[in-house]
């Protein structure tokens, strides 16, 4: 739904886009702004931004597994 929206207003505003950017860029930005609207006004979603969260660090602070090979490992 955001990006429908975003496509939407884009349409709206087109007369109001500038070249000093990609227009993939300036579409971009709106459809991230429009999701981002979204979301802050969902509270049930609201954890997922990083509000409200029990966890001080934030809903990304958890360490992720690289599964890459360890560079120390590759010198003989």
């Amino acid at each position: 739904m955001p990006v429908q929206v975003a496509l939407l207003k884009a349409f709206q505003k087109l007369l109001q886009f500038q070249a000093k950017a990609k227009f993939s860029t300036w579409l971009g930005r709106i459809t991230f702004n429009e999701a981002l609207t979204k979301l802050r006004r969902d509270p049930v979603r609201r954890n997922s931004i990083g509000h409200n969260c029990p966890d001080e660090a934030g809903p990304l602070s958890q360490e992720i597994a690289d599964w890459a090979t360890n560079p120390e490992m590759l010198i003989p």
